[in-house]
């Protein structure tokens, strides 16, 4: 279960994680709540039901499970149902016009299916509204409330629980607890330097630090940890 170099991490309804390992892997890995191992998706394994191999650029997943993967070859998008192993739908190609691009960085789907791609090379971010056939309103769902702007000095900021926020501070100083106005209220699996991307979900917070998955409760209790520590 090493992860080398793992750049995406989302999690859906039932606290299933979603590990990318862009790269030389090339792979998804799925870990349930407690950190067992579901199921990993190749590139090229996943690339069979394409026809070419996929080279993914970007992932996430929403609150249903259902998987959005950027294809670096194609520069298409696909939703991908790794439960029954079908790919619901893909678009995209490579351009610089609307529904084209040349290198998609992240991408995020919302409780209302909205999924927004950002490419980094054309310097634009898209929203989608999805088909309702493709996204199933989910019996559970994460709503944040922002009261204002804040400015801290933040990596990047995510939303936590009771209108607080997560934020990775600049200069690998971890991970701290912001009010909704800005405020610094505490620090958050403060065992951890360095950490590149988080997610809050509805029961815990999945960490990537490295080459390794920390999974803690909102209290801030470390459920596991999975992979090696090193370069």
């Amino acid at each position: 279960r090493d992860l080398s170099r793992p750049t995406h991490i989302a999690l859906d309804a039932d606290e299933n994680v979603y590990v990318l390992e862009a790269g030389e892997r090339n792979r998804v890995s799925i870990f349930q709540s407690n950190g067992l191992l579901i199921q990993q998706l190749g590139g090229k394994a996943l690339g069979k039901l394409l026809g070419s191999e996929i080279d993914f650029s970007a992932m996430t997943a929403d609150l249903n499970g259902m998987l959005y993967l950027a294809d670096d070859n194609s520069r298409k998008i696909l939703i991908y149902d790794w439960k029954s192993n079908r790919i619901l739908s893909q678009f995209g190609s490579l351009g610089q016009s609307r529904g084209q691009y040349r290198g998609i960085a992240l991408m995020s789907v919302n409780n209302r299916g909205q999924l927004a791609v950002l490419d980094k090379v054309n310097e634009k971010v898209e929203i989608y509204q999805l088909e309702e056939s493709l996204f199933k309103t989910p019996l559970k769902t994460d709503v944040v409330r922002f009261s204002g702007s804040t400015d801290s000095n933040c990596q990047a900021v995510y939303a936590f629980i009771k209108q607080q926020l997560l934020c990775i501070k600049k200069g690998d100083k971890g991970i701290v607890v912001l009010s909704a106005e800005g405020e610094e209220t505490g620090s958050f699996a403060s065992d951890i330097t360095n950490p590149t991307t988080l997610h809050s979900g509805q029961q815990m917070v999945a960490i990537l630090q490295k080459n390794m998955l920390h999974a803690y409760t909102h209290s801030g209790e470390k459920i596991y940890s999975i992979g090696r520590y090193g370069s």
